[in-house]
């Protein structure tokens, strides 16, 4: 399986969406990066804008240079797309999800280590995704 994550950043903060509380998807009631599954057929930009356009109601700019990382599990490859957010009269719009919220790159790891159950904690590769990200931006 292939899926793509958009690793939305804006002033050192990071865009999360909290996934929905159902059973049936991966993930739930976990705050995530936004993306979803590469449909048969598509790439793996197109398949960053449409899941965007879904869940954001807006298509990243994405091109040769847009850095990207890639992440295998034992079941998918997840690529992740640094996204460089810059504010604009159009507002993002929920699409999918419960909730979105800026983090700090501290808060997303205080989510991932709180040891609380009740606690909605982030997927655990949201802070690998970011620092692989930051070392290709310096080229490391």
């Amino acid at each position: 399986m292939e899926v793509v994550k958009a690793v939305i950043t804006n002033d050192n903060k990071y865009l999360l969406q909290l996934r929905d509380n159902d059973s049936s998807i991966t993930y739930p009631n976990t705050w995530s990066f936004f993306g979803g599954e590469v449909d048969c057929g598509e790439s793996l930009d197109d398949a960053l804008k449409r899941e965007l356009e879904e869940e954001l109601g807006r298509k990243p700019e994405v091109s040769k240079n847009t850095i990207k990382t890639r992440y295998q599990k034992a079941n998918c490859n997840i690529t992740f797309y640094l996204i460089n957010y810059y504010k604009t009269k159009d507002k993002l719009r929920l699409g999918e999800g419960q909730a979105m919220a800026w983090f700090t790159y501290e808060e997303i790891s205080d989510l991932l280590y709180n040891n609380n159950k009740d606690q909605v904690l982030v997927a655990k590769e949201s802070l690998l995704a970011i620092d692989l990200l930051i070392l290709e931006r310096r080229g490391i």
